[in-house]
């Protein structure tokens, strides 16, 4: 009897290393193959948990990248887009008057006006600022601007963008807003295209463009056809 139970004993411990050696040795005889390294990187994974919140960061990262890539504004090539309207705001005139109490200064005579690639020169100016403060030229905090009498305004061309020109009685710039506003007999010109009404209201940011009584666009690519249509119709009457 003790022999059969020492038998028995050595038969459970044997099944018993004989489970533990072929456990132990299971990756070891797999061949190194795709669903194998899977595996171990899900093993590794599950043991540090610092990679998983380092890939889900860097795929977050791709995705954020992708979308920003992917959106752009529709005003994303206007020249008037392009305009810096955060830059800081430089003025001169021939004499100045300011009021600390109301945050206005006056300028007079041969007033010019500059924001970027973008110059106002008019008689006279207002310069809106914050009540009880000051301000001088390179300001940031200018609220509002108001151009009266000969009032012009020139941006200049850049590789991407033409020249752009435009007059007016009186125009207003909302700095906050980044809005310009061209009153009475207003007209701008950009290359050969020509746009006159009585008030034009243009968004620096978006580019977008209001008229309000218009009196008149020009398109240089319809007029050009319709010259051509002019002459067609001349000759052929001379023909006949």
């Amino acid at each position: 009897m003790n022999f059969f139970r020492k038998y028995k004993i050595y038969l459970k411990l044997a099944t018993c290393l004989f489970q533990f050696n072929s456990y132990a040795d299971f990756n070891n005889e797999l061949p190194t193959n795709l669903n194998l390294q899977e595996n171990k990187e899900t093993h590794s994974n599950t043991h540090n948990p610092s990679n998983t919140v380092r890939k889900k960061y860097e795929n977050d990262k791709k995705e954020k990248i992708n979308t920003e890539k992917g959106t752009k504004l529709p005003s994303e090539n206007s020249d008037l887009a392009k305009h810096n309207v955060n830059a800081p705001v430089y003025f001169k005139g021939n004499s100045a008057e300011g009021s600390r109490k109301t945050g206005i200064l006056n300028l007079l005579g041969n007033v010019e006006i500059i924001q970027d690639d973008t110059t106002l020169t008019s008689d006279k100016a207002q310069l809106f600022g914050s009540t009880g403060t000051t301000f001088g030229s390179g300001s940031r905090s200018i609220q509002k601007a108001i151009a009266i009498g000969n009032v012009h305004i020139n941006k200049k061309s850049s590789l991407n963008s033409p020249e752009m020109k435009a007059t007016a009685n009186t125009i207003e710039f909302l700095v906050p807003q980044k809005i310009m506003i061209l009153k009475g007999k207003a007209k701008v010109w950009k290359a050969q295209e020509y746009v006159n009404a009585e008030y034009i209201e243009m968004n620096l940011e978006t580019g977008d463009i209001k008229l309000k009584e218009p009196h008149g666009t020009v398109d240089p690519k319809s007029s050009a056809n319709l010259n051509k249509n002019n002459e067609k119709k001349s000759s052929s009457k001379v023909t006949k």
